[in-house]
């Protein structure tokens, strides 16, 4: 198992796993606002703004919900 702790001082290489997760689409957003909480330890809400920026600047369209964005 990778331990995703290191990410925390390599965030450019936390953005690559996070967008990769994000065009994988389904539950790619959820994991990846997850996993950059975890790692960053910032709140939920930041996490999820966070994920939204991140796909946005690589123009990647995230699908609507019900209530998870």
């Amino acid at each position: 198992m990778y331990d995703y702790t290191q990410l925390n001082d390599d965030r450019g290489k936390l953005d690559e796993i996070l967008l990769e997760n994000i065009r994988e689409g389904g539950f790619g957003f959820p994991f990846s606002a997850a996993l950059y909480e975890r790692v960053t330890l910032v709140s939920p809400q930041d996490a999820m703004e966070y994920v939204k920026r991140l796909a946005e600047d690589n123009n990647i369209e995230l699908m609507p919900s019900k209530g998870i964005f």
